[in-house]
């Protein structure tokens, strides 16, 4: 995992990429399931972004669910430059916590609701795409069946589209 913050560390691959890819493109994928309480997060998110960004035409934002390789197609068109995906975690942190995950360390990490691990989705992504692919995991408290998404959880969502709207616009 980065030692920098999950705001730093997207800025960093940010300011990489619109320094070094002349009409970058960027692919935000919402990934989980409303029905599993906190693992709704990347899916909120993503919809959230989709109504508050504005419409700049190099960044797309998918609401993937919890089949993201539903959307390879799409991101083949698309052809992206950064494949930035956005979860619910389990990896036994605060609840409501943001973290920037070093795809290398997915594997320590619980995807809830995925057909596929999340390593294995970035690795094909980044492989069949030929660009980069990052993660930031928000911490669930709760994945019940049928439960909302918990109070930690919900504040983490604010706080991460307000990130993403200001940094992606």
């Amino acid at each position: 995992m980065s030692r920098l913050s999950w705001r730093a560390s997207l800025k960093r691959v940010l300011k990489h990429l619109t320094e070094s890819e002349p009409g970058y493109r960027i692919a935000v994928l919402g990934l989980g399931s409303e029905e599993w309480g906190d693992d709704a997060a990347g899916t909120i998110v993503a919809r959230r972004l989709k109504r508050r960004r504005s419409q700049h035409e190099n960044i797309y934002v998918i609401d993937a669910g919890t089949m993201p390789e539903n959307f390879s197609g799409y991101l083949r068109k698309v052809a992206p430059n950064f494949i930035l995906m956005i979860d619910a975690t389990r990896a036994g942190k605060d609840p409501g916590s943001i973290r920037w995950i070093d795809l290398r360390d997915v594997d320590g990490i619980s995807a809830f609701t995925h057909g596929l691990p999340l390593s294995v989705q970035a690795n094909y992504l980044r492989d069949e795409l030929g660009c980069e692919v990052g993660l930031i995991g928000i911490e669930g408290a709760s994945f019940n069946f049928g439960e909302p998404v918990s109070l930690p959880v919900r504040r983490a969502v604010n706080n991460v589209v307000r990130a993403l709207a200001w940094l992606l616009v």
